[in-house]
């Protein structure tokens, strides 16, 4: 039972702290480059919440220069892959590349919205049919 908890309550206090901040793209970096990696569940789906068929993959957040990339952590070493994140101060868009790690451009962007009051999966894009949740490993 602990197990299940830590991690939220972890996320818990990286995103009270991490909102106290003055600027909210900063808080939004620092919530996602906080938490070890993140679990992301993709599916194409009408409805809001992820089912047992969902595709899983596994990201990781770092800093670089002033901003942040994303790094796929749930294949092997040699083909996960880096990929574009912008941040705003809702959420952020990522590359096409975090899905596969192909040489898709990166000009269809999906953006990942940031909700304070979602503890399963604070960012979520549900706008398109293809949807994407993430959630902070344990």
């Amino acid at each position: 039972m602990r197990s299940v908890f830590a991690p939220l309550a972890a996320y818990s206090l990286l995103t009270s702290a991490a909102l106290a901040t003055d600027e909210r793209p900063g808080a939004i970096q620092e919530i996602l480059t906080g938490s070890k990696g993140w679990n992301v569940l993709v599916e194409f789906t009408p409805e809001k919440v992820p089912s047992d068929r969902a595709t899983k993959l596994a990201w990781e957040f770092y800093r670089e220069g002033s901003g942040i990339k994303g790094r796929t952590t749930n294949r092997a070493a040699a083909f996960n892959c880096d990929f574009e994140v912008q941040v705003r101060d809702n959420g952020f868009f990522v590359s096409p590349r975090a899905r596969g790690c192909t040489d898709v451009p990166d000009t269809n962007l999906t953006m990942l919205d940031y909700d304070p009051q979602d503890r399963t999966y604070p960012f979520k894009s549900l706008a398109t049919p293809q949807k994407f949740w993430l959630t902070p490993q344990p």
